[in-house]
């Protein structure tokens, strides 16, 4: 299974061999190399996600909603939003976008933008739907014509031919992976033209995205762009040079990307110059050391009130849990039957695997050693609250671990891919890395005992 740093050294290969300022595909008058770059490069790394990956199921929207469309009548300056519900979080009865709040704190006049398919609890009244009939036309669209981007079969298929060959994913993988781009591709183009008819009836003035690289997102940078309406990614998690969507882009044409965002907002200095390393080769795009929002909204309350399962007198380790990791790791369960009886375990499931199943197969798991453990409370607490109350954090690669850096805890990484993302943090002795679940009890009772003194 190839490695983040080895996806990215081969997808630079292909670039230097393909020259991307070309790839511009039959009709369609953008270069698509970002969405092939992106589903090559995800392709292989969603082969590392595991079974247990679950979402909270969507509320499909009423029937007589489907043909509603947007009402601008005011016409006044809108910033648009292209956010997740895995960003949403409640605290204390107001909603939060973890990602963006200064953003939309900033800017009264801004409007989320969803699919109707995709409501849920977390969207409120200030959400833009994009209707179930436009998504299944586009959907469609796509499917039917999906050869139309395949007019220039030499680019993508020599591009996905080039790409699994080397990464041994079989002889005619890149076939089948080809059809799946060229519908992508189709999909961004159809849907922007939904956003051509939807940027003249309102007023937009700004977009931004809190994950660039979804075909939604793209389709949005897309017309945008094209109309010279400011764009912007703001930074969600990790953004290292191992990461596909950041990295070097290898014969980046000067006047850069149409379907990614002009301004890159990054938590520190390392992120930004991730980020330039490539796009000062543009003259489009570039960073901006934004910082991270959140984080400083938390910083900034005097007063935080302490959850009532964090014991101020414990030994409290918060847990961040992941997708690819799997729902819970052997190495966490093993350290958990292991661990000092006195000490408290705060488990945090990731968004993606938020559900009613997920905690109880945990609990029911955890419950047949020890009763020392909470679960279902600190899944939905804001992130910075936990690690503010917490005395060490374990993950596997999270980039929660960041976020633990800047408040001053510890990490304990327990994948070999923490090496890859995270080099900084084991440099600055922020971060440590246990091999077996003996080694992280080791680090747990070396930190427990320091605590103590």
């Amino acid at each position: 299974m190839l490695s983040n740093s080895q996806i990215v050294s081969l997808v630079n290969e292909i670039e230097g061999k393909i020259n991307p300022a070309n790839f511009f595909l039959g009709v369609y008058n953008f270069n698509s190399w970002p969405i092939v770059r992106i589903h090559l490069a995800f392709s292989v790394i969603k082969s590392r996600y595991k079974s247990t990956e679950m979402t909270v199921k969507s509320q499909r929207s009423s029937i007589f909603k489907i043909f509603t469309r947007p009402n601008f009548k005011n016409h006044q300056p809108l910033s648009l939003v292209i956010t997740s519900s895995q960003y949403k979080t409640d605290y204390m009865g107001k909603k939060y976008d973890r990602v963006m709040c200064e953003f939309t704190d900033e800017n009264p006049d801004f409007k989320e933008v969803y699919f109707e398919s995709s409501i849920n609890d977390s969207y409120d009244s200030n959400s833009i739907l994009v209707s179930n009939y436009v998504e299944v036309i586009v959907k469609f669209l796509s499917l039917l014509l999906f050869l139309g981007p395949l007019t220039r079969p030499n680019l993508i298929f020599n591009a996905s031919r080039k790409f699994y060959s080397k990464a041994n994913y079989g002889r005619y993988r890149h076939v089948l992976e080809s059809v799946k781009i060229a519908y992508k591709i189709n999909f961004v183009y159809f849907m922007s033209r939904y956003f051509n008819w939807f940027f003249a009836k309102a007023n937009v003035n700004k977009v931004a995205t809190s994950n660039y690289y979804n075909l939604l997102s793209m389709s949005i940078m897309l017309w945008a762009n094209r109309l010279k309406i400011d764009t912007m990614s703001f930074q969600h998690g990790n953004q290292s040079i191992v990461h596909p969507a950041f990295s070097d882009w290898v014969g980046i044409p000067r006047s850069g990307y149409i379907t990614m965002p002009k301004t890159f907002n990054c938590w520190s200095s390392s992120e930004c110059a991730s980020i330039d390393k490539w796009a000062k080769r543009t003259n489009f795009h570039h960073s901006y050391n934004y910082g991270n929002p959140w984080l400083r909204y938390w910083k900034s309350k005097e007063l935080i009130d302490r959850p009532e399962y964090f014991d101020r007198y414990r030994f409290n380790i918060l847990v961040t849990l992941q997708p690819s990791v799997g729902l819970l790791p052997d190495i966490l369960l093993e350290a958990f039957k292991k661990s000092n009886p006195d000490w408290n375990w705060c488990f945090r499931l990731h968004p993606r695997q938020l559900c009613n199943a997920n905690i109880s197969m945990i609990y029911k798991e955890l419950s047949k050693y020890q009763t020392n453990f909470v679960i279902e409370e600190s899944s939905v607490e804001p992130l910075p609250i936990l690690i503010n109350f917490s005395s060490i954090h374990v993950t596997g690669f999270s980039s929660s671990a960041i976020e633990a850096k800047e408040l001053g805890i510890t990490t304990i990484f327990f994948h070999e891919l923490s090496k890859e993302y995270f080099p900084s943090l084991f440099d600055l002795h922020d971060a440590v890395f246990a091999s077996s679940d003996d080694e992280l009890v080791y680090y747990l009772d070396r930190e427990f005992k320091k605590n103590k003194l």
